[in-house]
């Protein structure tokens, strides 16, 4: 054998020993992320909100449908579950790590068109506990959108919280002075996972109360811009897979705010909205918005490919004082520019913002520009993308139209994806993207795979993202997608990445985000603890509350007694930080201030007084703790339990009678008799 065909062969051994080490590295890891809660799940609810209305021209037969993928070994079942006019109709189907599963629906039979549709919920369930990721596509004749589905089973982690907020992101499509003009609508759907699930809506604009959602929704008249208004049933509570949709006209809901006692699903988005106002064409917006518990601080924005018009922002927050701040570095540049500050509060209209990355559109000054967005709270951000004629003039035809897509923040990111094939029934998608972004500290151009080989070895090719420090923070790129089923992942274990796939046409577009964890990273959880012994009546008692999980935000908890209780206001001191010791009476306010781990622990000392001459060997009494805004307490009520008067008691020396009586401390019995030999002296 010669030089020549030993190397060859050699150079064959190895590649075929890489490709099973690249296949026995993502299989050590795809265990671990099929154990995290994120966009693999169990169980799905999934609706589609109504498209543009079927037109004439080109395919204007609406397509729905799922493209279901696993990362599970061998082969997953799970069934497909309407209800669709009241009928229940299941099917069961089956998919693998080799290739996407797709399944069809009528889109006439699917489309929630109103309020009063209340039966149009998907449900689908996997068999033995295996998961599954859910991408969900909504098609018309240049109206199409997709959106990465959230299962339920991943959003009720961790059962310690007892309320899921969501906040809606939308857009408009203003026809009020365009006689002749079709008007679309902003849209929301609600879609409830359990049984006995309260809703609670703040719209940030008033909405019509017509229409019903098992019993008269709203009442007579009309919702008022950010009041809290319940769904009515006839004990508030909804039965679990009802869906709920909320739209208006030449309206925009963003900032609306969406609770419920239970995890919920809501998709938020446009019948057929304009990015921005008045840029010509609308398409349909859709994407699942992940609950509160999971909203970051951190995001890195990459810019769409194909497109010359930039990119726009929305961000939103459920906090006060919300410090947002977006740095952008412009493609191929070292130089980066803190380009946006603004704060939001919860008190104002709106509670949201957005930013434009670019007003150099189809000139010579155009620049892709990468950028990282920090918050002071947490917020949840949405990209989208504007309609054709923003940069028709420059990228040769009518290519493009809206869309909106989630991005979650760093904390959030996956190792492992599927690239999935998106086909476009009405009209071919002429260009695919996806676009890649790596924190920092995970940054190995060798390490992050496309399939088996390294997306992009050459590091100049990946843009560095810079944080408001001037430090690097991230990088990302953006590749032709060649619309064919593959897996991107990182090759290294503890890392994360985020992929972001799109596309675009004559006047359509959809975008989908690859995927993500819902780790309960944003929310405060508070539990309040007392001694666990008997307080002896007249003495005080130490309350101590402790948060954890999100400790960079101030939360805020209201103590108060309840009615007869023996709790007796008193000053509270905030450990390690002495000379803090405002007065404090029942049903005042309590900080934490964020940012710091030392404010994780407020102590107060309650003071008990007696409620009458007589009482019993031991009462219970109960101190309630509630949160001020978004902290979640797990100790609504403390109780504290306080012994009979503390007395000294004479009593027999039954050691020695001579010597009479001795004194010793002890609990009087209440309202027991008190016998011969024992005698209360006090």
């Amino acid at each position: 054998m010669s030089h020549l065909q030993q190397n060859a062969l050699l150079l064959v051994s190895l590649l075929f020993a890489a490709c099973g080490a690249i296949r026995e590295v993502e299989q050590q890891f795809v265990s671990a992320e099929l154990s995290t809660p994120g966009s693999m799940g169990t169980k799905f609810l999934v609706g589609f909100m109504q498209n543009v209305l079927p037109r004439t021209g080109g395919n204007a037969v609406p397509d729905a449908y799922l493209l279901v993928t696993t990362n599970e070994t061998g082969v997953v079942e799970f069934d497909v579950t309407t209800m669709f006019g009241g009928v229940q109709s299941s099917s069961t189907y089956t998919v693998d790590s080799t290739a996407p599963t797709r399944v069809n629906f009528p889109a006439d039979d699917v489309y929630v068109t109103g309020i009063q549709e209340r039966d149009k919920a998907i449900w689908v369930q996997t068999s033995n506990n295996k998961k599954i990721a859910i991408q969900v596509i909504n098609d018309e004749f240049r109206s199409t959108d997709g959106f990465v589905a959230l299962p339920c089973d991943s959003m009720t982690v961790p059962s310690d919280f007892r309320t899921y907020e969501y906040l809606i992101l939308s857009t408009n499509q203003d026809t009020t002075d365009q006689p002749g003009s079709t008007p679309r609508s902003s849209q929301f759907l609600v879609i409830t996972c359990d049984d006995d699930t309260e809703v609670e809506v703040a719209p940030s604009t008033s909405i019509s109360g017509s229409g019903v959602f098992q019993h008269p929704l709203f009442g007579p008249g009309t919702s008022q811009a950010s009041s809290n208004w319940r769904v009515n049933t006839d004990n508030n509570l909804i039965p679990a897979h009802q869906t709920l949709l909320i739209s208006i006209t030449n309206q925009d809901l963003t900032g609306t705010v969406v609770k419920g006692n239970k995890p919920l699903v809501v998709i938020s988005g446009h019948q057929c909205g304009q990015v921005t106002e008045r840029v010509t064409a609308c398409d349909h917006m859709a994407a699942q918005i992940p609950p509160y518990t999971t909203w970051g601080y951190t995001f890195l924005l990459n810019p769409l490919g194909g497109r010359r018009s930039g990119d726009l922002y929305r961000f939103a927050t459920l906090q006060d004082n919300t410090d947002v701040t977006i740095t952008c570095v412009d493609a191929g540049s070292s130089t980066s520019t803190v380009e946006h500050t603004t704060t939001l509060n919860t008190a104002q209209n709106p509670n949201w913002g957005q930013f434009e990355t670019n007003s150099e559109v189809c000139t010579g000054n155009f620049a892709p520009k990468y950028c990282c967005l920090e918050s002071s709270n947490p917020v949840v951000l949405a990209q989208y993308s504007y309609g054709y004629t923003r940069d028709a003039s420059c990228n040769g035809g009518e290519f493009g139209d809206p869309f909106m897509s989630v991005i979650p923040p760093i904390v959030q990111y996956l190792r492992l994806y599927h690239l999935v094939p998106v086909n476009i029934s009405s009209g071919p998608i002429v260009n695919h993207f996806f676009s890649v972004s790596v924190p920092a500290r995970y940054f190995q151009t060798d390490r992050i795979m496309l399939d088996n080989a390294p997306l992009e070895l050459n590091a100049t090719q990946w843009q560095a993202i810079y944080c408001s420090t001037g430090e690097i923070c991230g990088y990302g790129i953006t590749k032709d997608f060649d619309n064919q089923y593959h897996s991107l992942f990182h090759a290294d274990a503890n890392t994360a990445i985020f992929v972001h796939t799109y596309g675009f046409s004559i006047q359509n577009s959809y975008a989908i985000a690859g995927g993500m964890e819902l780790q309960p990273i944003s929310g405060t959880i508070i539990s309040c603890t007392v001694p666990d012994d008997c307080v002896v009546e007249g003495s005080s008692v130490t309350v101590t509350c402790t948060r954890s999980l999100d400790l960079t935000q101030q939360s805020r908890i209201r103590v108060s007694t309840e009615d007869g209780s023996a709790v007796a206001p008193a000053d509270y001191t905030a450990l390690n930080i002495p000379e803090n010791r405002p007065s404090f009476f029942a049903g005042n306010v309590l900080n934490y201030r964020g940012g710091t781990r030392q404010d994780s622990v407020i102590s107060f000392d309650i003071q008990t007084t007696a409620d009458s001459d007589d009482t019993e060997p031991q009462e219970t009494f109960f101190l309630n703790v509630s949160p001020v805004r978004t902290a979640i307490v797990l100790t609504p009520r403390v109780p504290i339990t306080i012994c009979g008067v503390t007395q000294d008691i004479r009593c027999p020396d039954l050691t020695d009678p001579a010597n009479g009586m001795v004194m010793v401390a002890g609990t009087s019995p209440g309202d027991a008799a008190i016998t011969p030999a024992m005698t209360a002296i006090s």
